[in-house]
């Protein structure tokens, strides 16, 4: 076997790409200038500055306190700009939609600060707080855009559960972003890209204009400052950077670990959508009760006490505040099994080679489309079944605990 080095997951995926751009001909100036200038989707125009690219550095996982650790940033300089430009990804294995958290439930929410929109809107405050340090001392976004956050969302913010305004207080990340340049005044050098498994850019779909998922930039004074702010934003799928940037081997055997699409596949609710009504539990055999118990269990052990939830009819599994796995025991009697059930919008025929059914609607009230497997007889084997797919999907919300909430760094 030949030496190397094999990428895995999500923090893989940017790992490979990066290792990638640092070994490759043409340097990594040459190909920052055409992953920014051909594969990202801008909001608005491409910028400018881009094509002076002439030296980049990569800050990857760099802790930023309670501002939250931030894929990749690129720090690129250009001749003959004294400051360089900032452009910091955030990375998901999943659709936008499917990482986004409703801005309604506020920052207190398990999961939000590792959501795509609260990911984007900590890095939004991140860039306030750099453009105001001198380099020395405490980096502490300003007070009254604290403020601004920590209303509640009725009253245009998002309830921000710190306690006084975010920071971060570690020295050694001081002196990387001082040795780099990352700081100081000037707003219109930072830049956000969202990385996800989509089609389409986010900020194309038809809620754009809605603040219920999209990321919520807030100016100091409280306003909107989307407008303001979204010439500076862009998009990246994989199949922009397959088809766009030419990515080299490594890359792709990461992508490969978490995805056997490069995108989602159409939209299956155009399909005939079916309607599954459940049995109470009641009606069903010891063993099968005993399968849906051990499922539970494990999706507990993955996910966290409290995650799992049983109704009548099935068993609910909540990651990063929603319900997107159920286990449902199904034709009592002599034929009865346990189906289970992935959310709709993970589009699992995109990245779970298990033979998924579906889309189908679940249960009673207000029901939610669900691809539908049905798991094997043998206990063992329907255990090893669903734990393979139970730790794809944690791998890909693997961000779900890593929470940044108020509090020291």
């Amino acid at each position: 076997m030949a030496n190397g080095i094999v990428w895995y997951g999500e923090r893989g995926v940017v790992n490979a790409l990066v290792t990638e751009w640092a070994a490759g001909d043409g340097g990594p100036a040459e190909a920052v200038r055409t992953l920014l200038q051909k594969a990202v989707r801008w909001c608005g125009d491409t910028p400018s500055w881009i094509a002076d690219i002439s030296k980049v550095t990569f800050l990857i996982e760099l802790g930023m306190g309670q501002f939250g650790n931030p894929d990749l940033i690129l720090v690129c300089h250009t001749a003959p700009a004294e400051s360089p430009y900032v452009v910091f990804f955030e990375a998901k294995l999943v659709m936008f939609l499917e990482s986004a958290m409703k801005n309604a439930g506020s920052m207190a929410a398990l999961g939000y600060n590792s959501s795509i929109n609260g990911q984007l809107v900590l890095r939004h405050r991140l860039i306030h707080a750099l453009s105001i340090w001198c380099g020395t001392g405490r980096l502490v976004e300003p007070a009254n855009l604290y403020e601004a956050y920590r209303r509640s969302p009725q009253d245009g913010g998002l309830g921000d559960p710190a306690q006084s305004p975010r920071h971060l207080d570690k020295t050694s990340v001081h002196k990387l972003l001082r040795e780099h340049g990352v700081y100081g005044p000037g707003l219109e050098r930072y830049h956000l890209v969202a990385w996800t498994w989509d089609r389409e850019p986010f900020f194309g779909h038809n809620w754009t204009n809605s603040s219920y998922l999209m990321p919520r930039f807030l100016e100091p004074t409280g306003l909107d400052a989307w407008g303001g702010m979204k010439a500076r934003v862009g998009w990246i799928g994989f199949c922009e950077i397959e088809n766009d940037h030419s990515p080299g081997p490594a890359y792709k055997a990461a992508v490969a670990t978490m995805l056997t699409k490069l995108t989602p596949p159409e939209r299956d609710q155009q399909a005939e959508v079916k309607s599954l009504r459940t049995d109470n539990f009641r009606k069903f055999g010891k063993a099968t009760m005993g399968l849906v118990a051990e499922l539970e269990a494990l999706a507990s052990d993955l996910f966290g006490r409290g995650s799992v939830e049983r109704k009548k009819g099935s068993s609910s599994v909540k990651i990063a505040g929603q319900v997107r796995v159920k286990f449902i025991p199904w034709e009592p009697g002599d034929s009865e099994h346990v189906l289970l059930g992935l959310r709709a919008t993970l589009a699992p025929k995109g990245w779970c080679e298990h033979d998924f059914k579906g889309p189908t609607l679940v249960g009673g009230g207000n029901r939610k489309p669900f691809f539908l497997l049905r798991l094997p007889h043998e206990t063992a084997d329907a255990l090893t079944v669903a734990g393979e797919i139970l730790q794809l999907l944690q791998d890909r919300f693997r961000e779900l605990d890593c929470r940044v909430e108020g509090g020291k760094d």
